[in-house]
């Protein structure tokens, strides 16, 4: 945290703190939960992203990946919730 996160990581003129950063970073986080089981993981909602972000949909988007915890683990609430963050 604090100066040690950002320390050579943003550019010297950057408008942004070391604390904006972090700010940042922690809500980027709370998005990353796809299947909202209250984790972040690789394996799961970072694969669940990397399906869509190539195209895959329906039963292959999630397949074998979601969460046991998950809240959200129907197809059609994992593509709503990423396409909610889409531009």
């Amino acid at each position: 945290r604090g100066e040690s996160l950002s320390s050579g990581s943003i550019a010297t003129d950057s408008l942004m703190s070391s604390g904006q950063l972090v700010a940042e970073i922690e809500s980027a986080l709370d998005m990353a939960d796809i299947d909202d089981d209250g984790e972040v993981g690789a394996l799961t909602d970072g694969l669940i992203l990397l399906r869509y972000l190539f195209g895959l949909r329906g039963d292959q988007l999630s397949a074998s990946v979601v969460g046991l915890t998950a809240n959200r683990n129907s197809n059609e609430e994992i593509e709503a919730y990423i396409e909610a963050y889409m531009p």
